[in-house]
């Protein structure tokens, strides 16, 4: 019997963790990339369309979001001070977890 609820277990979430890779792929497909070195500021297109709102992380990142409240876009803002290591390894764990 505990052989039967781990395996659902793992099925379960291997599929969950199978959903976040997919949707990331869904995301990077269309994905268009600015940065303008002027500004300081980089911008991630995940879908066309208009933002429809938007939250602001912190003082340098925002995302928006479309009319159906899916993420649309990234800003962020003193691109050149950011620690993408920090970024890498939450992505990571999102990614993992």
């Amino acid at each position: 019997m505990g052989n039967k609820v781990n395996a659902k277990k793992n099925n379960k979430e291997n599929k969950s963790k199978d959903n976040k890779i997919n949707y990331l792929h869904y995301l990077l497909r269309n994905t268009r990339v600015w940065i303008d070195p002027e500004t300081d500021i980089f911008y991630l297109s995940l879908k066309k369309g208009p933002s429809f709102d938007s939250q602001e992380i912190n003082n340098n990142i925002i995302i928006e979001f479309d009319n159906e409240n899916k993420i649309i876009g990234l800003e962020i803002r003193n691109l050149s001070k950011i620690d993408f290591n920090k970024i890498i390894e939450y992505t990571k764990k999102v990614l993992t977890d």
